[in-house]
């Protein structure tokens, strides 16, 4: 449940992000993580009269967090007819979040792949091969960084 709950917040957050009102996610995030924080003490060790629930109660938690963050950012939006969006908007938006994500994985797959390389020939380096020529050095290191600045 709270999968659904954090992912529409996500969602609902993501566009008004995108359509200039950071301020308004911002508090609402900050407000999700100090209730995370407080439920967790209450129902994790059974603070304020609630029964221990230990790891039940860290669910039970992000569930509730995650819940009211999603409520009170559909009562902003039902508040504030300023900030409702048309369908065009949110699929602008989405197509330009999505396009993001997608440039953020394809960084996240070059940049593991120039460490690995890095790793890769600092080890054969390190081994002081002598079957390893300089230009097989050369060739290694030159996709290494090539893969690192993609």
């Amino acid at each position: 449940m709270s999968y659904v709950f954090s992912g529409a917040l996500q969602v609902l957050q993501g566009v008004l992000k995108n359509c200039g009102y950071v301020g308004k996610c911002t508090m609402v995030s900050v407000v999700v993580a100090c209730l995370n924080i407080g439920l967790n003490a209450m129902f994790i060790y059974g603070y304020l009269g609630f029964p221990r629930l230990e790891i039940a109660g860290a669910a039970l938690a992000t569930v509730l967090a995650n819940g009211i963050g999603l409520v009170i950012t559909v009562c902003m939006l039902h508040r504030k007819k300023n900030l409702w969006i048309s369908l065009a908007d949110i699929k602008c938006k989405a197509a330009n979040s999505i396009a993001n994500i997608t440039k953020n994985l394809l960084v996240c797959v070059c940049t593991g792949f120039g460490y690995g390389g890095s790793i890769i020939v600092g080890n054969l380096l390190g081994e002081e091969n002598p079957c390893l020529n300089m230009e097989k050095r050369l060739q290694l290191e030159i996709m290494c960084g090539w893969a690192e600045i993609q």
